[in-house]
């Protein structure tokens, strides 16, 4: 799969605007092995939806080609 490499909070919560029931708005920058570059199959962007500890995280995906 895709190795993280660089995690950022951005949304209120980076603002510090957030509420107590505000959910993480995060950006993700990404590197995919080799192959899947060699197979020009490496999305340039993906969507992120998860819950943490109860706190809903959700957020871009952008690959590095």
């Amino acid at each position: 799969g895709a190795v993280p490499l660089f995690i950022s909070v951005i949304g209120s919560r980076a603002k510090g605007l957030d509420g107590e029931k505000s959910d993480y708005d995060v950006r993700v920058i990404v590197l995919y092995p080799i192959e899947i570059y060699m197979l020009q199959r490496a999305p340039a962007t993906c969507r992120i939806k998860t819950d943490l500890d109860g706190v809903e995280v959700e957020g871009n995906c952008v690959c590095l080609q």
